[in-house]
């Protein structure tokens, strides 16, 4: 019953610090919360100080006794608490701290569909979406023979003129980017409308 309790004081105040403040990476608008609602969850913030309060003190004395040099124990705990930090206000930025556990804590479309943006190129059986992870499994690729590394490369720049002219230099078909809208109940593609 004690673990319950503290899983839901902690995934209360995640769910404050991750939608509280809408920050730049909200595609749609935070939802409004009631203050009844708000109230609520502040005060469920007190459990949650009282523990740091009583159980702070003894988890620093475990960690001072860790059998770990004192510099690398202060940039561990320095790294430990700038991810937490990042992670509860959502301003993951990579390659330090991109978690992206809580991105997306969003107010869904209500329409039922999802979108994404993404190459099409032009097959034999009509449209194929290029799928940059895909293309960074060397067991699954189709048209690269990418790492892992370069994959997520490729799709951090998706639709930008470089990952064009990666795109065009090693597909023999052109690659046209691409809104490709799905179910949300099924994952059947709905539509797919190229920008170029």
């Amino acid at each position: 019953m004690r673990l319950a309790a503290a899983v839901i004081v902690v995934l209360n105040a995640l769910d404050l610090t991750t939608s509280i403040l809408p920050t730049f990476i909200d595609e749609w608008p935070v939802g409004h919360r009631s203050t009844a609602v708000l109230l609520i969850q502040l005060a469920l913030l007190v459990p949650l100080g009282r523990a740091a309060i009583v159980h702070g003190p003894r988890v620093a004395r475990w960690w001072s006794r860790l059998p770990i040099p004192f510099v690398p124990r202060v940039v561990v705990s320095l790294l430990a608490l700038l991810q937490l930090g990042h992670v509860a206000l959502r301003m993951e930025i990579y390659p330090f701290s991109n978690v992206a556990m809580f991105s997306s804590v969003v107010t869904p479309p209500t329409d039922g569909t999802y979108s994404e943006s993404s190459y099409v190129i032009d097959s034999s059986d009509g449209v194929e979406i290029l799928r940059m992870m895909r293309e960074g499994n060397p067991l699954f690729a189709r048209h690269f023979q990418w790492d892992y590394k370069a994959a997520w490369v490729m799709r951090m720049y998706n639709g930008t003129p470089g990952a064009d002219a990666v795109l065009a230099e090693g597909l023999a078909a052109p690659a046209r980017f691409a809104t490709v809208t799905y179910e949300q109940r099924d994952g059947h593609i709905c539509s797919i409308v190229t920008h170029r």
